[in-house]
């Protein structure tokens, strides 16, 4: 899965900030819910360090993208304390399509 910066061009590029396949399935799914805002990955190099890249919503991290040393994904995660009604009540189970994935930055 390829990561594309949410700011290409601009000012804001080092911020670090992408949007991508999961991030629009993700806004795809709370559309009717009239979210106004875009989710997006957190994906620092310490992130990749750690093993794990928060998925945000400006103002929280409303779950994470977990990583093995290689980048590949094997676990992603919404947290359930935020956006309660926004989100479906399995979308743990189906965010599951997205593990084995391997992670790629792309750079303008």
């Amino acid at each position: 899965m390829e990561l594309e910066n949410r700011y290409v061009g601009s000012r804001y590029n080092s911020f670090c900030e992408y949007f991508c396949e999961l991030t629009e399935f993700l806004d795809n799914i709370t559309e009717r819910k009239r979210l106004s805002r875009r989710h997006y990955i957190l994906a620092l190099p310490c992130d990749f360090a750690d093993g794990a890249l928060p998925i945000r919503l400006p103002g929280s991290t409303v779950g994470g993208v977990f990583l093995d040393k290689d980048n590949v994904i094997t676990k992603v995660q919404i947290d359930g304390n935020y956006y309660k009604d926004v989100y479906p009540k399995d979308i743990n189970e189906m965010l599951e399509r997205y593990v084995g994935e391997k992670i790629t930055i792309k750079y303008d």
